[in-house]
């Protein structure tokens, strides 16, 4: 197996288990088995969670990646073996993504990992929520949705038809120029815009996700890219009140209440990598915890001070 840049060496204790948190936030974690002179595989970390893994296969010309590579590594690492950390810059992670795209298990984690600075990168980096939010401010913005492989996962403003068959279509849409755009000169970045009668669309897309704008039909797309991009670099988190209601997206899976259910919901997320939210209670009184990769990262009670929220 190869090795990887050694940028900065990191010298503290490591923890690869299931749902730790790296002391670190971008880098890799090398493990070398027994006495061998080469690595056996890595794990590539960003913002201090293991993201991404790759290891050797049956021989040492062969390579695994993602969940294959987790396991064999997982599997060699009952034996003796030693693990090694390095930093680098989140730019490093990028080249690195870049050249082993096949590391990643999910690839919604690549996301805003562009190694050039390109402006949908930036957009696509923030809460995609929060994004149609943002643009639902905008007077020459008609409506707009985000998906995730066909699927709606929020919109605003009025749509030209049934946020659910839009979401297939524009989805479709995207995939079909995505593959175009080397043939025409691209380079996998930007976005493209339709004049359609009296109104535009502009589409732009990361990794599975897709990002559909109807406007008037003289609206300048460049400028509403920069401009909203610009909003959301400005402010603090995702949302600017910290009483925000989550967009309820997309129902996962639905279940009784108490202590047993949660857990099991957790348990589930955190094993499928879940990025949203687990909803208890309703109207004024639901509380949400936040899901990212199915690490609990937030809490948002609807205006409920953290006391009440947790005593539900």
């Amino acid at each position: 197996m190869f090795d990887l840049p050694h940028i900065e060496r990191f010298d503290d204790e490591v923890d690869v288990s299931l749902g730790a948190i790296q002391s670190f936030e971008h880098g890799f974690i090398t493990t070398w088995v027994g006495r061998r002179k080469t690595p056996f595989g890595h794990r590539l970390v960003r913002a201090g969670r293991i993201v991404g893994w790759i290891c050797e296969g049956s021989s040492s010309t062969k390579l695994l990646g993602g969940a294959d590579a987790r396991t064999a590594l997982e599997e060699a690492e009952k034996n003796q073996h030693r693990l090694i950390a390095s930093t680098c810059s989140m730019h490093g992670l990028a080249e690195l993504a870049a050249l082993l795209p096949e590391a990643f298990e999910f690839q919604a984690d690549t996301q805003g990992l562009g190694t050039g600075v390109a402006l949908t990168d930036r957009l696509f980096a923030r809460n995609i929520s929060a994004v149609l939010q943002a643009l639902s401010d905008y007077e020459h913005v008609r409506g707009a949705l985000a998906a995730d492989q066909g699927i709606v996962i929020d919109s605003i403003g009025d749509l030209p038809g049934d946020a659910k068959e839009l979401s297939a279509t524009v989805a479709s849409l995207s995939e079909a120029m995505n593959l175009q755009q080397a043939k025409l000169g691209g380079d996998g970045n930007g976005y493209a815009s339709l004049n359609m009668g009296d109104t535009s669309l502009l589409l732009a897309s990361s990794s599975t996700i897709v990002l559909a704008i109807w406007t008037e039909l003289d609206a300048n797309h460049a400028r509403l890219l920069t401009d909203v991009t610009a909003k959301l670099d400005g402010e603090i988190g995702t949302y600017a009140e910290g009483s925000a209601t989550l967009p309820d997206g997309f129902v996962l899976r639905e279940g009784k209440g108490g202590a047993d259910a949660v857990m099991s919901m957790l348990s589930a997320a955190l094993e499928e990598r879940v990025t949203g939210h687990l909803k208890a209670g309703a109207s004024d009184k639901a509380v949400s915890l936040a899901l990212n990769n199915g690490l609990p990262v937030a809490m948002a009670a609807n205006g409920q001070s953290f006391e009440d929220a947790m005593l539900g």
